[in-house]
């Protein structure tokens, strides 16, 4: 390997450079120089670029084809093909503008990071259309960007003007919390049509094409469980009941509920964990109506699962388990009842349908019932580690 000493004119400065065609391309006073084997050669076309340029990205770096990205003093980005430069406008164009352009790279991926003064680092497909925006809001030390590098795992090193960053970038699972406005303890999430809603102990959020949550402003309190069903979606807090149309909530119940049951295939009818019992509810002319309901006095309904057989199951708060066997006479139905006498350890039971059976979650590992015995015993699906008498298990999902 040899190193190769390029001098300029006195008055000359060495303003940006990049890798081109097996060589290096220069910006300088007088324009654009390309630099190979101890030559340097202006390139034709290149005193467009006289002004001071803080991006200069060759989009073809191992042919000869002259098409660079250049980013000006002004934070403009152009296309440059060895003529003339032409203005670029895109969402991440107008992103950079705004946030102040210091770097940019192409990613092994073809997509583009750009690093600004005030906005992190920028991700855009090659359209210029934003996927991803990394900011102190995502979990960079700062907004500001000096430089950034692709490892050979596709991670982002980012450094900034207070230290490094590491952004895995190729990582597949992402993290929303406060820092993208997703405030609270999440509680229950839904994807509806290509929208995400979370719902928490501080309300109801959306997330935006940012990838930053925004709140429902009208249920700014405890979001126990959301529910689409056709074309509707039900949110249940501790203030009562909604119906979202187009983001805004429509009363359905006024008072606090917990938990929402889509009753097997039927899209028309569900059943809502309230703070006296379970109330099953009709869709009418899109509404929600009360049908009918069985009261639990003064213990709140938290969980409620179908079994196989269509017989429904609800706990409460205290522990207690309910049944009510199909076909339910809503009418003139009494729920059966379970308890620590039937083999249930005590404490707050979260009931799921999983792996074709019924599954209880307790503070002491999973249970299930045997239908034979009239009684709850260990669950072994996932384990000795986690049956009955083992560790807690709060929440079950399949």
């Amino acid at each position: 390997k040899k190193m190769h000493t390029f001098e300029g004119d006195d008055d000359e400065s060495f303003m940006k450079s990049a890798n081109w065609n097996g060589g290096i391309v220069v910006i300088r006073p007088k324009g654009l120089y390309f630099y190979k084997n101890g030559q340097s050669i202006p390139v034709e076309g290149g005193d467009t670029l006289k002004e001071k340029v803080y991006l200069l990205l060759p989009l073809n770096q191992d042919t000869a084809s002259l098409n660079f990205l250049v980013g000006s003093s002004e934070s403009e980005i152009s296309f440059f093909d060895g003529k003339t430069l032409k203005k670029l406008d895109a969402p991440v164009y107008s992103y950079i503008k705004n946030k102040k352009l210091l770097y940019g790279m192409q990613l092994s991926t073809g997509d583009f990071a750009f690093g600004t003064i005030y906005g992190g680092v920028v991700i855009s497909k090659p359209d210029g259309t934003i996927k991803k925006i990394y900011d102190r809001k995502a979990g960079l030390q700062d907004d500001s960007v000096k430089h950034i590098f692709e490892d050979s795992n596709n991670n982002l090193w980012v450094s900034l003007e207070r230290g490094i960053s590491k952004i895995e970038y190729n990582f597949p699972v992402s993290v929303y919390d406060e820092r993208c406005g997703l405030n609270g303890v999440v509680t229950s999430v839904l994807n509806f049509n290509g929208t995400l809603y979370a719902g928490t102990t501080k309300g109801l959020f959306i997330r935006e094409k940012d990838n930053n949550f925004s709140s429902i402003s009208r249920i700014p309190i405890y979001c126990s469980d959301i529910l689409a069903i056709n074309d509707s979606i039900l949110v249940a807090t501790y203030n009562g009941l909604y119906q979202l149309q187009e983001n805004t909530p429509i009363t359905v119940l006024d008072k606090p509920s917990y938990v929402l049951h889509k009753i097997g295939i039927n899209d028309n009818k569900i059943l809502c964990g309230v703070s006296d019992g379970i109330i099953l509810l009709s869709l009418k002319n899109g509404n929600w109506v009360i049908e009918n309901q069985i009261k639990i006095q003064e213990n709140d309904v938290k969980s409620i699962a179908t079994d196989s057989e269509g017989d429904v199951w609800f706990s409460v708060q205290n522990g207690d388990i309910f049944r009510l066997k199909a076909p339910i006479q809503w009418n003139t139905y009494s729920p059966i009842h379970y308890n620590y006498t039937n083999g249930l350890p005590g404490g707050e039971v979260y009931i799921t349908f999983a792996s074709k059976h019924l599954i209880f979650a307790t503070n002491k590992g999973l249970y299930t019932f045997d239908k034979k015995l009239e009684k709850f015993i260990p669950d072994y699906t996932l384990g000795a580690n986690y049956a009955g008498g083992a560790s807690p298990i709060f929440r079950l999902k399949e």
